[in-house]
């Protein structure tokens, strides 16, 4: 498949921009554009178009002569109105052009929130549930169902690290400012993945021969289980925070955090994100690395430092800011 092309959503964004980086030089590739402009130089040969998820001529203009998509794009705010318009009526939007076309292969980037309130220890992607407990995850599963109906594959990775990340690092950090304490004394041992890791394994599934034409969902994952705590004190450490020696039960901490909104709603996200980083929620990932022939990447405690400069520079801008 690497004669390509590819067509590749959401370039613009965090996981979107490493990932036009890891398919650079592998295949040619076509740039899907709605709103935020491409800020990195463009591979020979790729191609930039505009186009909206909410319109099929759009959608069908762009997936004609496509042989894999990568759909990146989406919605990751509060609205449920837009979840379902751009994650879900999008992606159904864009699979049936991409039928239509006779585009071989898709793969969709969801995330492993989608498991809702459960904790997991190693499963692998036939022993965890779907149950969905927020609007953006909800509108990710009917994503997920267009795809796999179109026999294309979907990551779930749960959190995503590196260069670009607005949403993970950064949130530890403003908490670290904020609040003097954590939860269940962080014990809780999570997935995570650099986005270079994330945007390998992509290009690997979008590119390779061997990807079998069946349905398919993969954890992504770096392998290496790392607990809140350990987290914690790398972004501490990095951008100059003490980490909190006070530790409150989760059923204590939760009203609490909810009341430190001052304010601000309290949203089901909101409440989503504090369980998933006060309990155990860590995959087995196996299936991915041999699906991609991609080694295990190293841990967290290693890669950080790789973009400790970015997140110190970011955390301290929106700190004077």
């Amino acid at each position: 498949m690497s004669g390509g092309p590819v067509l590749l959503t959401g370039a613009s964004g965090f996981v979107g921009r490493h990932a036009l980086q890891a398919l650079r030089g592998r295949t040619s590739l076509r740039l899907l554009v709605h709103q935020r402009p491409l800020d990195s130089s463009l591979p020979d040969g790729s191609e930039v178009v505009a186009g909206d998820l909410g319109d099929p001529a759009s959608l069908a203009r762009i997936c004609r002569g496509i042989r894999s998509i990568v759909h990146l794009a989406g919605y990751i705010g509060e609205d449920p109105r837009k979840c379902e318009q751009v994650n879900a009526h999008g992606t159904r939007l864009l699979v049936t052009a991409a039928r239509e076309a006779g585009v071989e292969r898709v793969i969709y980037l969801s995330n492993a929130a989608v498991y809702g309130y459960a904790v997991h220890r190693g499963v692998g992607e036939a022993d965890a549930v779907v149950a969905p407990a927020t609007p953006i995850s909800r509108s990710r599963v009917a994503a997920e169902h267009a795809v796999l109906a179109a026999r294309g594959s979907v990551l779930r990775p749960l959190f995503v690290y590196g260069e670009g990340d607005s949403r993970f690092v950064p949130a530890i950090a403003r908490a670290l400012r904020t609040l003097p304490f954590l939860i269940n004394q962080g014990r809780a041992s999570l997935s995570v993945i650099a986005v270079g890791d994330l945007a390998r394994c992509i290009a690997a599934l979008a590119i390779a021969e061997n990807v079998g034409a069946e349905p398919a969902v993969f954890h992504a994952t770096d392998g290496h289980p790392v607990t809140f705590l350990e987290i914690v004190r790398l972004v501490a450490n990095c951008a100059g925070l003490i980490v909190p020696r006070v530790s409150l039960p989760y059923l204590v901490g939760r009203p609490l955090l909810r009341l430190a909104r001052l304010g601000r709603r309290w949203t089901a996200s909101d409440a989503h994100r504090l369980f998933l980083v006060s309990h155990d929620h860590f995959y087995d990932s196996s299936r991915l690395r041999a699906a991609t022939g991609l080694p295990q990447p190293a841990p967290m405690s290693v890669q950080f430092e790789a973009s400790a400069e970015w997140y110190r520079k970011s955390i301290n801008e929106e700190r004077t800011g």
